[in-house]
């Protein structure tokens, strides 16, 4: 993919801006709702710096979508989607990623807010070492259809073009009847990536569920939240 100026000056800022240390950081996912002292570890996608906050955020709101069912947090970083729904009415949330930071950020969480008794997490390729289904799976992937830098955080925002497509060929077999997926997407990023033009490749509907300009963080511009169903 050739990149636009303001796309690739958009991809550098996130990079220089993820090369943090471990903090903790507070999230407001409402009035009155906070995540306190949530973890962050390097090489780590920021949660609290991307679409995920809005995301969080959403789901807090959606919680219907999640009460006492199963969940799947795929390419869970942090863990901040699974450890809202977790808190939030979830009966069982497994967490996914292919990278061993956001593994081991997504177990600290998970003992932080006490959900040990109600979670799984696996390291591996998307649904690699999954072996149930759930009702609702959430995805924030790879926006940027480049292939991933030195920088090992990059992995979480360089996807290449061929994740996504692989997400969808394999969700149907881990997805209940009825069941649900939840994908963000960051429109800058173009096309390819976009789960709204990519999912009715893969014969899933897909419905947007919110949309909206976006200015304080790392992402500025147009976001969606999916709704996207067999």
């Amino acid at each position: 993919m050739s990149l636009t100026k303001k796309q690739q000056d958009q991809i550098d800022y996130q990079l220089e801006n993820h090369k943090h240390s471990r903090y903790e950081v507070d999230i407001v996912l409402a009035e009155g709702q906070i995540l306190e002292k949530f973890i962050v570890l390097p090489d780590v996608l920021r949660p609290d710096k991307l679409i995920a906050s809005f995301l969080s955020s959403w789901l807090f709101y959606n919680n219907g979508l999640y009460q006492d069912k199963t969940v799947i947090d795929m390419g869970c970083g942090s863990g901040i989607q699974g450890i809202v729904c977790g808190i939030y009415g979830a009966k069982k949330v497994i967490f996914s990623d292919i990278a061993t930071e956001p593994i081991d950020n997504t177990k600290e969480n998970i003992k932080n807010y006490k959900l040990e008794t109600k979670t799984e997490v696996y390291q591996g390729d998307l649904f690699e070492n999954i072996k149930e289904k759930a009702d609702l799976i959430i995805f924030n992937h790879p926006f940027w259809p480049i292939n991933p830098t030195e920088q090992k955080v990059s992995i979480s925002i360089l996807g290449g073009v061929e994740v996504i497509h692989n997400f969808f060929d394999s969700v149907g077999n881990y997805l209940n009847q009825g069941g649900i997926i939840i994908m963000p997407y960051f429109h800058l990023a173009g096309e390819e990536n976009d789960p709204g033009i990519q999912a009715p490749k893969h014969g899933l509907g897909v419905e947007v569920a919110f949309r909206a300009e976006v200015s304080k963080t790392l992402h500025t511009g147009l976001m969606s939240i999916y709704k996207i169903k067999k």
